[in-house]
């Protein structure tokens, strides 16, 4: 599905993969981004999953630290199952984080991995706390990345749990799952904003 995989068997394809993300972090000083978005990547499916965790764990450790000595924060996102075979839900994405140890590398929450892990917003500060450093706050049934109200995920309620939470960073709605977003994502991001009371 993705053009790059940092825990991959394919040397190539790997070193390629690590270039890119830390090309990124340079990226991100050169346009003021605030934060390198990372995956983990998936190994082969017939292979041991011990093999591919500790390719991502290298490769995040070396990408973090080159975005380190640029100043650069990033997050882990986990992904779903379909996506990944590495960080599918808080659990494991705390696991990697605390292998890997980087003082600039948090965690996403993303809603609709979330959802389709069975987990809520409480299980994901149980097991990651104050390092969810951003949120994808999406819509889905439960899996998609939907406008908020074209799917069937409780974001109203994820908004009270974040609340009562204390989360005060940023949240972004990450829209891919119907074509005619593509076509009018103008319409999308307005019934998103008007979902989420934002002016």
């Amino acid at each position: 599905m993705y053009p790059v995989n940092v825990a991959s068997p394919v040397e190539w394809l790997r070193t390629d993969s690590i270039a890119m993300f830390r090309r990124a972090a340079e990226l991100c000083v050169e346009l003021g981004a605030e934060l390198l978005f990372l995956t983990s990547g998936r190994g082969y499916e017939n292979e041991a999953p011990d093999a591919a965790w500790r390719r991502s764990v290298d490769a995040i450790g070396e990408i973090t630290a080159h975005a380190g000595t640029l100043g650069v924060e990033c997050v882990l996102e986990p992904l779903q199952r379909v996506e990944s075979n590495l960080v599918n839900d808080s659990r494991t994405l705390a696991a990697m984080l605390d292998e890997i140890g980087a003082a600039n590398l948090g965690a996403v929450l993303d809603t609709v991995t979330m959802a389709v892990a069975g987990e809520g917003v409480d299980d994901a500060f149980e097991a990651l706390g104050d390092r969810i450093r951003h949120v994808h706050l999406i819509d889905g049934r439960p899996a998609g990345h939907l406008a908020w109200g074209d799917g069937e995920l409780p974001l109203a309620d994820y908004l009270s749990a974040l609340e009562r939470r204390g989360y005060d960073r940023c949240m972004t709605f990450e829209l891919f799952g119907d074509g005619s977003y593509a076509r009018n994502p103008r319409a999308a991001v307005e019934q998103c904003h008007a979902r989420a009371g934002v002016a």
